[in-house]
């Protein structure tokens, strides 16, 4: 099970959070486009690789117990194509005949099928249940989307939705967290651009680590990354909802494959947006 910790420091004494405030019933649809290009250079080629995904989700609050919800998370769409090393790939759920492609056969049960989770008050989940992993994940190019953010692992989605902010902003406030989780450090350092109503305007800059283990076609893979964090969000300050977030994170380092180490670089853009139903 992934293990993930958030610490948040803030600036000026700014230690009152406001929360985000939830109740059984509540729903939200959050939408995320991923953009990837990543290269690496082998044998003294360089080979490129292309992946843009496109994902809508329905987030449901079922139960609360105590500080903790029951949730379920349902991927209602998704549409992506990706090309690497001379292969390409599409794949849109609202297309019958996608479903027995390679990518079809992966998400055969993820679309449209709930995924329970549990989540405490600050907005972080954790699956109630390890997902079982079929051989057929490991290869190719749905391995790669995995790897990019768009895989199985929903432990990540609430960062795109929810965000605890300090009380009492002002224009020019800065705060910072950290997420520390299986394989990733992520670093980041908000600053408040402009206010209007509830509204707030944060720009994001930091920096994320990635030492990453995966395995593709029975090879196995480690991935070690280190990348820089931009980005611009508005979020609403009395519910904690992200209603449009991009982020951007460009990086650099090796995978590690076979005894050898490959270098490579990587880009990924991010947009999210988030609105309640």
């Amino acid at each position: 099970m992934l293990c993930t910790a958030v610490v948040a420091a803030f600036s000026q004494n700014k230690t009152e959070l406001n929360k985000p405030v939830f109740k059984a019933g509540q729903k939200f649809q959050t939408s995320n486009i991923v953009k990837t290009t990543s290269k690496m250079e082998m044998m003294g080629q360089e080979m490129e690789t292309k992946a843009d995904v496109a994902i809508t989700r329905l987030f449901e609050i079922k139960k609360q117990n105590g500080n903790l919800y029951n949730v379920a998370a349902t991927i209602t769409k998704m549409a992506t194509t990706a090309e690497m090393m001379g292969q390409s790939m599409s794949y849109d759920s609202d297309k019958k005949e996608d479903a027995g492609t390679e990518i079809g056969k992966l998400l055969k049960d993820k679309i449209n099928v709930p995924a329970d989770m549990e989540m405490n008050d600050e907005g972080k989940i954790t699956p109630l249940k390890k997902e079982k992993k079929d051989s057929a994940d490991a290869g190719g190019i749905a391995a790669m989307m995995e790897s990019m953010g768009a895989g199985a692992d929903e432990t990540a989605l609430t960062d795109d939705m929810f965000i605890n902010i300090p009380k009492n902003l002002k224009a020019g406030d800065t705060w910072s967290d950290s997420i520390i989780a299986e394989g990733t450090k992520t670093y980041r350092d908000y600053t408040v651009k402009s206010l209007e109503g509830s509204d707030a305007v944060l720009t994001i800059t930091g920096k994320q680590t990635l030492d990453k283990k995966m395995e593709t076609n029975g090879m196995e893979m480690t991935m070690l990354m280190e990348s820089k964090l931009t980005g611009e969000m508005t979020a609403d300050t009395s519910t904690g909802v992200i209603k449009q977030r991009l982020l951007v994170s460009e990086g650099s380092g090796n995978l590690e494959m076979m005894g050898q180490q490959v270098p490579m670089t990587t880009k990924v853009e991010t947009t999210s947006t988030t609105m309640s139903l």
